[in-house]
């Protein structure tokens, strides 16, 4: 006969320790949802459950062990990137104590996440034992049972505001019947029974005038009571439907337990220790950046720039991470068991499909094409995989270049409210290279952009940033994936300490020869630039325009500055944080790009001339 262990409700002597392993999210394939992209249609964690047990001889038949119950005993929950499913690993630990005889046992589970997958049920064992079998089964229970600590909080307040609803009805139930009762009593004045005859006399008419001037006055106060009690219950009215709505969003309609039941052969007495993981849908994290620079307050000084690195953790699993130690992963694993077919790739002439009916009528009288007996060669793939979903695996791990996990260093508390919980990852100081840049074709603004190397650990995964300068904040940006070592920029926003004026350009135009007579379009740019930083000199880039030749007979030559080709230590520089060499380049785009450097205080006027020589039209 097997004995039963049921795992439920741990008691307050059981020392539980949850951890969760998260799942990254990632959203640079998406394009709509939630600001930063489409959220996965199925998102996936995984729970791990550390049970421990000391197994003893004992000659009962069945066993109550200390419970363990997933859904509230504190779960903990980290997110990991797996594509369209999202890994969360969650520990706990029951150490249990209690005698057992060697023989067949069945471990009761009992509420397991609502979102598990059930072909995910993996379960570990050491000591001296067998697992024969591991069964997922639901059972119906009444809801309070299985109600969060979070659900029982909601209940009992919504409870109270039941009560005073029901006392501020039964109040306004209690004068509204007073009101009718007055009501009845002043439509029965004047009406006679049983066929006297109605005598209006001083007497009566003292009676009645009491009685309205009573009637008067009471109904008044009835009806300002009223009122007074209408005002509270709407209030009441509402805190009633929003904390039933929450109730109900939280019980996820949960009317079921979901049990996992394990079949243990027990060898001989000895410590037991049971490892249980599964995989739930609904959590996931995500990466954001508060960039700090701090400008040098003199000449001796650098700037600094320090990232504090966060991630905004959310679930949707149904059970409440209270405690939780955070592991957060961007780890990709695959919860698929198949290996896939490539299929077959064949090599053939291209044949057209056939024209439409109607076009057959015509195809006699048509020219015939100068290729038509060519045949067009192909390549096509003969029972090719379909292309996967949006958020399918295989397109997540293309994207994903770093794999990485982090420790939250404090315990942490995560409502299953599918709302994002900020938690810092870690504070990063680099020591940036400032460059200020400018496109005054375009915009006159100055944008200044750090150039660091990423000297910390921890790999940068892409994600919005907020930007500091001195303490003001002064732009949203994007940082992308960065591993360590790499270098990354980061751009700060508009410095408004740096001014530029792009003067209108001149234009002038020649015609020379007799015969084979030339043009040309002579364009000069004058462009000023004012430091006007009491401390601190700069290294600006500043873009402008050179036309691009596209026929041999048009001639482009810049006559100011004076164009240098690109250095060996020119290029090395672009792929460090040094400042840049100074001078004028032509970058892959054919734009002018001119390094200079200012100091504090300091102008300086830049001349961008370039001439156009071209045949002159005959005319």
């Amino acid at each position: 006969m097997a004995r039963k262990t049921s795992l439920m409700k741990a008691p307050t002597k059981t020392a539980l320790e949850p951890s969760a392993h998260i799942p990254f999210f990632d959203n640079s394939g998406d394009t709509e949802g939630f600001g930063y992209g489409s959220f996965c249609a199925f998102e996936t964690a995984v729970s791990r459950h550390l049970l421990t047990s000391h197994v003893r001889q004992r000659s009962a038949d069945i066993f109550s062990f200390p419970s363990f119950e997933f859904d509230s005993c504190g779960c903990s929950g980290a997110p990991a990137a797996s594509g369209d499913r999202l890994q969360r690993p969650r520990s706990g630990e029951a150490r249990i104590e209690d005698r057992l005889g060697a023989g067949l046992h069945e471990l009761v589970i009992e509420n397991a996440a609502q979102s598990i997958d059930q072909d995910s049920i993996r379960i570990e064992g050491t000591g001296h034992a067998q697992i024969q079998e591991v069964k997922f089964k639901d059972e119906h229970v009444v809801q309070e049972d299985i109600d969060s600590a979070e659900v029982k909080k909601l209940v009992e307040e919504l409870k109270d505001v039941e009560k005073q609803r029901f006392e501020l009805n039964d109040k306004k139930d209690s004068f509204k019947r007073q009101v009718d009762t007055l009501n009845v009593m002043a439509n029965k004045i004047g009406c006679s029974e049983g066929g006297q005859t109605f005598v209006f006399t001083e007497d009566f008419e003292s009676n009645l005038s009491n009685f309205f001037a009573f009637y008067d006055k009471r109904v008044t106060e009835l009806h300002e009571q009223m009122r007074d009690v209408e005002d509270p219950l709407e209030r009441l009215n509402k805190e009633h439907d929003k904390l039933n709505n929450k109730i109900n969003e939280l019980r996820n309609n949960r009317r079921f337990s979901r049990n996992i039941l394990v079949s243990l052969e027990v060898l001989e007495e000895s410590d037991m220790e049971f490892v249980l993981t599964y995989q739930v849908y609904g959590a996931y994290w995500r990466p954001t950046y508060d960039v700090r620079v701090v400008s040098a307050a003199s000449t001796a000084d650098k700037t600094a720039l320090k990232m504090d690195y966060f991630a905004q953790v959310r679930q949707n699993t149904g059970e409440e991470w209270t405690d939780t130690s955070i592991v957060l992963s961007t780890a990709q694993p695959c919860l698929g068991g198949n290996v896939p077919e490539l299929g077959t790739l064949n090599a053939s002439f291209f044949k057209p499909p056939p024209p439409p009916e109607h076009y057959e009528a015509y195809r006699s009288m048509a020219p015939r094409p100068m290729m038509a007996n060519a045949k067009s060669f192909m390549v096509s793939a003969d029972m090719m995989e379909s292309a996967p979903m949006v958020g399918a695996v295989s397109m997540r791990a293309s994207q994903q270049v770093l794999s990485t996990e982090f420790e939250i260093p404090n315990k942490k508390s995560i409502p299953s409210d599918n709302t994002d919980h900020k938690m810092l990852i870690t504070q990063i100081d680099f020591a940036p290279s400032l460059l200020h840049e400018c496109v005054p074709k375009k915009s006159t603004n100055v944008f200044l952009t750090a150039s660091v190397i990423n000297s910390s650990e921890f790999p940068l995964l892409e994600g919005e940033a907020a930007v500091y300068l001195n303490h003001s904040f002064v732009a949203k940006t994007q940082v992308k994936s960065v591993a360590p070592g790499e270098k990354f920029t980061c751009s700060l926003g508009v410095d408004n300490a740096v001014k530029v004026t792009y003067k209108p350009a001149h234009k002038f135009n020649t015609e020379s020869g007799m015969f084979n007579k030339q043009a040309s379009v002579a364009n000069t740019q004058l462009i000023s630039i004012q430091n006007n930083k009491q401390t601190e000199g700069i290294t600006i880039i500043v873009r402008e325009h050179i036309p691009k030749a596209t026929d041999e007979k048009i001639k482009v030559k810049v006559l100011s500055p004076t164009i240098e080709a690109q250095k060996p230590e020119q290029v090395a520089r672009k792929m460090s944080v040094s400042t840049p060499v100074t001078g004028c380049t032509l970058n892959e785009d054919h734009n002018l790009e001119w390094t200079l450097q200012i100091k504090e205080n300091e102008k300086k006027d830049l001349t961008v001339k370039w001439q156009i020589d071209y045949p002159a039209p005959r005319g």
